[in-house]
């Protein structure tokens, strides 16, 4: 659960507002308050304290056969020194975040990497109203990667490093979503995809992709719940959601759904307004 912590954040939030005034901030250690085992004993929920406009920037840890050292880096947003929004990062909230481990948690001691201070176990970890932030399953766009000919194809970069593109999914339809937090029409068209792989048959939900492209936002807003293991959330970056972005991507056009066939031939689309669950199945049929 997210609590406010004014004070305690006040030193971290005014060195993030100064370190944004040029371009892109430098990454800092967020300060680790406890942790919590999961289902998984390669998974643990650290709980993070982070200014309310950070953003995510990665996680990294180092074990042995005692300890796991953890560390979550954030980053103030760019260029936001003298507007109101920056004196967001004054107010600290407590963020959970999944990391992963490369040997199973056991009975070793979690440990605050950048002050080496022991952190306190706090049971396990149950899943709450809005889901903890795995940065894993979270892919960036890159910007400029977007082609279009014989089919359209992007890339994107997953937290971990690894890079992914629109063409590895060649041979199944690819429903893309593009969606802001604010919206609540983009709501809509995310809810009528989850409609659709609820009651899809499994033969028919087997052979459907989806990517859901969060637009100019952190990845706090980036990630949603997956309706099924076919579904990868995506952020598109700020400086690539204007006016000469392709109709995914552009902020203006939000709501906007593709249906991409197995060739990769956008054979579908939907803008401007949301989608039914009936507009999401009668666009899956047309670019099967």
């Amino acid at each position: 659960m997210r609590w406010l912590l004014v004070a305690a954040a006040l030193v971290v939030g005014v060195g993030a507002a100064l370190a944004a005034g040029g371009g892109l901030a430098p990454t800092r250690s967020a300060p680790l308050e406890t942790f919590q085992r999961t289902g998984d004993p390669r998974k643990i929920v650290v709980h993070v304290v982070v200014g309310l406009d950070d953003e995510l920037a990665g996680s990294s840890t180092v074990e042995d056969a005692r300890t796991v050292a953890v560390t979550v880096r954030v980053r103030p947003p760019a260029g936001r020194l003298f507007g109101p929004p920056v004196f967001r990062s004054l107010v600290g909230i407590s963020l959970p975040v999944v990391v992963g481990l490369r040997d199973p948690i056991g009975d070793r001691t979690v440990v605050d990497a950048a002050s080496g201070r022991a952190v306190a176990e706090a049971g396990i970890f149950q899943i709450p109203r809005e889901p903890p932030v795995d940065l894993a399953e979270i892919g960036t766009v890159e910007k400029g990667s977007f082609r279009s000919g014989d089919g359209v194809d992007f890339r994107w970069r997953e937290f971990t490093g690894k890079t992914r593109a629109l063409s590895d999914f060649r041979g199944r339809t690819v429903v893309i979503v593009s969606r802001t937090s604010f919206s609540g029409e983009s709501k809509m068209s995310v809810q009528a995809v989850e409609e659709f792989l609820r009651t899809a048959a499994p033969e028919a939900r087997a052979r459907v992709v989806v990517l859901v492209a969060t637009l100019a936002e952190d990845p706090l807003r980036a990630m949603i719940i997956r309706p099924s293991p076919s579904t990868f959330p995506l952020l598109v970056p700020s400086d690539y959601v204007g006016a000469d972005a392709p109709e995914i991507f552009r902020l203006s056009a939000v709501p906007v759904v593709w249906f991409v066939g197995p060739e990769g031939a956008v054979r579908e689309h939907i803008s401007g307004v949301p989608a039914s669950p009936d507009d999401i199945a009668r666009g899956v049929a047309a670019a099967r």
